[in-house]
């Protein structure tokens, strides 16, 4: 009964959650793309951007 009363409120609570986190996301991507390869993301490029992308979940941009 709980369960069924509070699925809205649920969904509701969880998309806020994704908004909030999607800065932080984008910066643990950063991380650990610099763990993963030689490239150098780093805050101080000022040609850096990150880029969604309809067939590539993350598209980098120089």
């Amino acid at each position: 009964m709980p369960l069924i009363r509070s699925n809205v409120n649920y969904f509701r609570l969880k998309n806020k959650l994704k908004l909030a986190s999607f800065k932080y996301r984008l910066i643990y991507f950063t991380f650990t793309w610099n763990k993963n390869s030689n490239l150098k993301l780093s805050s101080n490029n000022k040609h850096f951007k990150i880029k969604r992308n309809r067939y590539t979940r993350w598209r980098i941009f120089y």
